[in-house]
């Protein structure tokens, strides 16, 4: 899946755009575009691993050369029953590269949908924690 990002500081100052690409089958996000250099200064690295958390977050993990795995970005407003392209939410900066960044905005919008079907390992994770999602109705609820 594909988001396009606005990324905004944490006075609410628009900085930038970046596209990210969610690899749902390995739990692992990517930085695919940043030509304005926005989520180089909002994130440490550009991929990491991510995981869902409650009913409607994604968390986006990475690593800094030499330091622990940290909670660089939260995406929140994840849609609990279908994603589709189109689909907007918003997210938070937890920790920025660049310190005018800590607490700072997202604006994400899906720019592609989830392929059908939906991995297995991510369809798990998914219906775990968040009931009534149909990613892939074709598959049997587990």
């Amino acid at each position: 899946m594909r988001l396009d990002l606005v990324v905004y500081d944490a006075h609410g100052k628009t900085r930038g755009y970046a596209c990210l690409r969610l690899d749902l089958d390995q739990c692992q996000w990517f930085v695919e575009s940043d030509d304005q250099r926005a989520w180089q200064h909002a994130g440490f690295s550009d991929c990491g691993p991510f995981e869902v958390k409650d009913d409607d977050l994604i968390w986006l993990w990475e690593r800094e050369v030499g330091n622990p795995k940290q909670n660089t970005a939260v995406l929140t407003d994840i849609p609990t029953i279908e994603m589709a392209a189109g689909q907007t939410g918003t997210g938070r900066i937890v920790t920025g590269n660049i310190r005018q960044f800590h607490g700072g905005t997202l604006h994400w919008t899906i720019v592609e949908q989830l392929p059908a079907p939906a991995p297995a390992s991510v369809l798990v994770q998914l219906t775990s924690r968040m009931p009534g999602i149909a990613l892939a109705p074709e598959l049997p609820a587990a």
